[in-house]
């Protein structure tokens, strides 16, 4: 790290702070369609794939990404 210092209202060992701290911790879970469509239409069915996914923060629960949107 850089020595900065983080300033917040939320205490310590709160997931918000840890996660401001430390950084998100990501999980990604890809939707049903998109795995589907993955079998079913092999070679273009991937791009499907990737695109109905959702990562969240394991940590605190903030949604880091929600597929194509």
């Amino acid at each position: 790290m850089n020595g900065a210092t983080i300033t917040s209202f939320l205490p310590p060992d709160h997931p918000r702070s840890l996660c401001l701290q430390y950084g998100h911790v990501p999980l990604t879970t890809h939707g049903i369609l998109g795995i589907l469509a993955a079998v079913i239409f092999f070679p273009i069915g991937v791009l499907c794939c990737m695109i109905d996914r959702r990562s969240v923060c394991a940590r605190c629960g903030e949604v880091l990404s929600d597929g194509c949107s």
